[in-house]
């Protein structure tokens, strides 16, 4: 196998084991991307070590740590992991999520799924494919990620763009009731002292307030929040308008 091959390092050896890879591995990969294995079970390490014979095959006794530093040290490099070594990374006391960040990862799943697809992306990995999946799968995935692509289902990443606009959209509409005061009498533009004269509470309340709304509504300032205030509780100022305009009935003595 060209490159490092199975690398391995234990207890007091692992710094050593590190610095030996630095001196030694890197000058021996080169590949524009380097493809890592890293935690991989039996059968994981043999359907990769078919499919991509290239593949670095990393000892399982290496912490995350150091298979983030190895992946470091090599420049560009696609990590490729499998549930039971994605699971003892969430155990660990480094976050999943963190240390998925630092490079590109697969992760292969015994049976490709909506949980398993979820997990994958909520962990930060940028593909997720089934153990079984053909080896030219398996190639094609690494090449589609190495070019800064997501390897998902095209209905995953569908349905996750439609529940992240949907929850971004519940999300703007869910103002507490002080808030759509604020934004009723922004609405009728008043001013900031006159809000918290109506209100009962300090201008700096107002304030505080009104940059709420403002990320919840999706507005940069107050006359954006003034054409949204118009837009959607058009009935109000009707309803206040009407109201003002109405005769007063006698008073009775």
């Amino acid at each position: 196998m060209d490159g490092l091959g199975d690398i391995q390092g234990t207890g007091k050896n692992k710094h050593s084991l590190m610095h030996n890879l630095y001196k030694t591995g890197i000058a021996r990969l080169h590949q524009d991307i380097t493809i890592v294995g890293a935690g991989l079970t039996a059968a994981s390490r043999r359907v990769v070590v078919q499919a991509l014979p290239e593949c670095h095959i990393l000892a399982s006794e290496l912490d995350s740590w150091q298979v983030v530093r190895f992946c470091t040290l090599v420049g560009p490099s696609i990590l490729i992991v499998d549930e039971e070594s994605l699971l003892q990374l969430k155990c660990e006391q480094v976050p999943a999520a963190e240390y998925l960040s630092t490079v590109q990862v697969l992760l292969l799943c015994r049976k490709c799924n909506e949980a398993s697809y979820k997990s994958a992306l909520l962990a930060g990995c940028s593909g997720a494919l089934a153990l079984d999946s053909p080896s030219e799968n398996l190639r094609k995935a690494v090449k589609t990620i190495g070019e800064g692509d997501l390897w998902y289902p095209r209905s995953v990443l569908s349905a996750l763009a439609r529940r992240s606009i949907l929850s971004r959209s519940i999300l703007r509409k869910k103002l507490t009731a002080r808030e759509t005061e604020i934004l009723r009498l922004v609405g009728m533009n008043q001013k900031n002292q006159a809000i918290a004269d109506q209100l009962f509470i300090s201008r700096d309340t107002v304030r505080w307030h009104l940059r709420t709304l403002y990320s919840k509504i999706g507005v940069n300032n107050r006359l954006e929040a003034h054409q949204y205030a118009l837009k959607h509780y058009g009935d109000f100022y009707e309803a206040e308008s009407s109201r003002e305009d109405s005769p007063s009935e006698p008073v009775l003595l």
